[in-house]
């Protein structure tokens, strides 16, 4: 049985290929694919854990006795699916390297990416979904000291691990894609004859615009130091609110975020065209960057949005004197936003998180994430 290994990147439409994959099992195990199972159900989540180790040792046999059982199976293809992947370590591959190698045929590693500038925005706000209270200046440092962008370093991994010829990189760009997710992968992994239905239309992750996303921020920070004024509820009924609300418009780099990123990773940008990308690739990839506005919107803008949101189609006046942002830090924004939020929550009332459905096993992390926070603060001072 021959594997194929998609590894990601994040935010390169990987929730929409794995959910029609998964939803389509049935029909590829009819024409000789096996969609993986025994690593999880749309995304092979447990492979993460085992091959990096952080299973307890009982469950961990467990997975990869199943996982071992697949590899037996009757298919000639078994595709295996999680975008996050794509950063493990040598020594993760190499047990996942260990456990197929007396049981595949080959194993081909496949990488969608996308240029660093156009990347950003999309992996800041989906941190901003998950409730980080990093501005987006502060994550870009923390991306840059991480090394999230050198691509090459990234694959050469799994080239070592698995030979030469075993990964191959798609510059996931609509000028290269060739049609939907799943019909571009499937030719890409030389399937293109491959019968299944094409997917429903609809949005596997939607996002944040740019008023929405510091709105949201600013009030997960007032989550975490306010215990008294934001319930766990309703930090989730306002971010999926403001999701809602969103106007479909996308946060993108500054040209300061732009220089940063071309600063930071330009020579690998560079080794990664030449060593994994078609001349067309190669060209867009290391096309100057275009940066749009900055994800910084006005506090008036936000302070309306969120206004919107908490108080209906028809929200009180907000006072003019908190909307001048200019030239406030971060700190004073968020503090003139806290000034507005929590009179504005408290009249909203139980009502307006009664209409948004919380995720319980994220609700029950919430309260030790406040105590990290906490915790952080007084080391601090």
């Amino acid at each position: 049985m021959n594997i194929i290994l998609h590894i990601g990147q994040t935010k390169t439409a990987s929730t929409t290929l794995q959910r029609h994959l998964f939803n389509e099992r049935a029909t590829l195990a009819a024409q000789g694919v096996r969609y993986c199972q025994s690593l999880g159900r749309a995304k092979a989540r447990l492979a993460t854990e085992i091959f990096r180790d952080h299973l307890p040792a009982d469950e961990r046999q467990q997975v990869l006795d199943a996982f071992r059982r697949e590899l037996d199976g009757p298919w000639n293809t078994l595709i295996i699916s999680n975008e996050n992947l794509f950063r493990m370590s040598d020594e993760a591959i190499g047990r996942f390297k260990d456990v197929c190698e007396d049981r595949a045929g080959q194993v081909r590693v496949h990488a969608y990416v996308r240029r660093p500038a156009e990347h950003f925005p999309s992996y800041y706000q989906q941190k901003i979904k998950g409730l980080s209270l990093e501005t987006a200046d502060d994550f870009l440092s923390k991306v840059i000291d991480q090394d999230e962008y050198s691509h090459f370093q990234i694959l050469e991994r799994w080239r070592h691990g698995f030979g030469d010829d075993s990964v191959k990189a798609r510059l996931f760009d609509r000028r290269i894609l060739a049609a939907s997710p799943t019909e571009d992968f499937l030719a890409w992994i030389g399937h293109a004859d491959l019968k299944i239905p094409p997917a429903e239309i609809q949005v596997a992750n939607p996002s944040l615009d740019p008023v929405a996303a510091e709105a949201v921020r600013y009030l997960a920070r007032l989550y975490m130091e306010r215990p008294d004024a934001v319930e766990d509820r309703e930090i989730f009924a306002f971010r999926d609110a403001m999701l809602a609300a969103s106007d479909g418009s996308k946060l993108q780099v500054s040209a300061r975020q732009a220089e940063r990123l071309d600063q930071a990773f330009r020579p690998d940008m560079e080794l990664f065209a030449e060593h994994y990308l078609s001349p067309r690739e190669a060209e867009l990839w290391l096309a100057p960057a275009y940066p749009g506005a900055s994800v910084f919107p006005s506090l008036g803008d936000i302070l309306r949005r969120t206004a919107q949101v908490l108080g209906g189609s028809d929200p009180d006046p907000i006072d003019p004197a908190l909307m001048e942002d200019d030239p406030l830090d971060d700190n004073e924004r968020f503090h003139r936003f806290a000034e507005f939020a929590v009179p504005a929550l408290e009249s909203a009332g139980a009502s307006f998180a009664s209409h948004y459905p919380i995720n319980q096993k994220k609700a029950e992390k919430l309260p030790k994430r406040r105590k990290r926070f906490a915790s952080s603060i007084r080391r601090s001072r």
